[in-house]
């Protein structure tokens, strides 16, 4: 839990894509102007939160320093400026086959206590922080 994490951009709006420039599907003007007959939705590049449409966004990746451990919407320039570094896990993730309805963590052992509605109660050796 000692990670550098980084807080996530503010989401940007636009009547049309940050990338390519295509309207958006209310922004009918645009799209009237454009002599566009597709609509596109808007969706969000969770690196640098510009409003891009789908295929402007195709790319996945997930995004730690952010609190992305899974795969997330990124926009084409920022998955190419992604480095090895900015896909390292910064969470360990444990398979706990029960529900969870309480989690405690005690930083100074490295451990980590879960309580269930079953009232089953486990004790987790957390792995080193590397």
């Amino acid at each position: 839990m000692k990670g550098k994490r980084f807080e996530t951009p503010e989401w940007q709006e636009g009547d049309a894509c940050q990338q390519c420039g295509h309207p958006f599907f209310w922004n009918v003007r645009g799209i009237v102007g454009a002599k566009t007959m597709g609509v596109r939705r808007q969706h969000h590049c969770r690196r640098c939160g510009k409003a891009v449409c789908d295929p402007c966004s195709t790319h996945q990746a997930p995004l730690p320093c952010l609190g992305f451990e899974y795969p997330v919407r990124l926009c084409a320039p920022c998955h190419a400026s992604l480095q090895p570094q900015d896909l390292l896990p910064m969470a360990c993730f444990m398979d706990s086959k029960h529900r969870i309805v309480k989690v405690d963590i005690h930083e100074a052992s490295n451990t980590l206590l879960t309580t269930g509605n079953d009232r089953l109660v486990k004790l987790w050796e957390l792995p080193n922080p590397g």
